[in-house]
């Protein structure tokens, strides 16, 4: 942080810059230069109000625990002044942390091979989907749907939608199809996004659309006797 003083702490306090704060203090790789930063965070508090004290910091011997101790008084302080009513949580990310779960762009004519490399979970992994009322119930073939009429649903995604759109795309709900202007245009699109889930192996087309019979029947009061140890309420009959 270059030219630290009060004043610039206070411009970025009272123009919710947020992310500057955030990459000042955790950009410090000394206690020392660290708790220096706070104390400059201190004295543009009083500027702004006297009334108002930032929190002390307890003594820590890891600086990534201290960098994220004093992140969260400020955080404290900024809100009791603005006098927030919501819970707010502020999160930061490193690259590495990120890169597993960024969206896979495909830059080829074989775009059928990026579920597999994608589709690392199933959507039944942890066999809770039998607690929710499920469209699928009412569909007679599901495998059939998911191989004719994949896209027609993918397009109640925004991301979905807003890449057919983006091609001159139109969503039919009637004949449950996606029609593009031109063949050119649907050529374009199946050569970016044309997954062919029909062309899959059984391995992942389970991990898509498992057969939710043949997992176990679970109940909200099963979720509750696994997870109650987190706050969640006793049931006193089952549901």
């Amino acid at each position: 942080m270059k030219n630290n003083n009060s004043n610039t702490i206070i411009e970025w306090l009272t123009t919710n810059k947020y992310k500057t704060i955030a990459n000042c203090i955790f950009s410090q790789n000394t206690e020392e230069s660290l708790i220096k930063v706070f104390e400059l965070f201190i004295q543009a508090q009083k500027q702004l109000d006297s009334t108002k004290k930032i929190k002390k910091i307890k003594n820590q011997n890891n600086i990534i625990l201290l960098k994220r101790q004093i992140m969260s008084r400020i955080l404290e302080t900024f809100q009791e002044k603005t006098k927030a009513t919501r819970k707010q949580f502020y999160m930061i990310f490193t690259e590495d942390k990120v890169e597993p779960f960024r969206t896979a762009q495909v830059y080829s004519a074989t775009p059928y091979r990026i579920l597999p490399s994608v589709c690392r979970y199933g959507t039944n992994d942890c066999e809770y989907l039998s607690l929710f009322k499920l469209k699928r119930d009412d569909i007679v073939d599901l495998l059939d749907v998911y191989h004719a009429d994949w896209l027609f649903y993918a397009s109640f995604s925004p991301i979905w939608l807003n890449r057919i759109q983006k091609h001159n795309g139109i969503v039919d709900y009637e004949k449950k199809q996606i029609l593009f202007n031109t063949e050119d245009d649907e050529e374009l699109f199946n050569n970016k996004f044309n997954y062919e889930p029909d062309e899959q192996s059984l391995e992942l087309k389970e991990k898509t659309v498992p057969d939710i019979n043949r997992f176990e029947i679970k109940t909200w009061k099963h979720f509750q006797e696994t997870y109650n140890t987190n706050g969640l309420v006793t049931f006193e009959e089952e549901i």
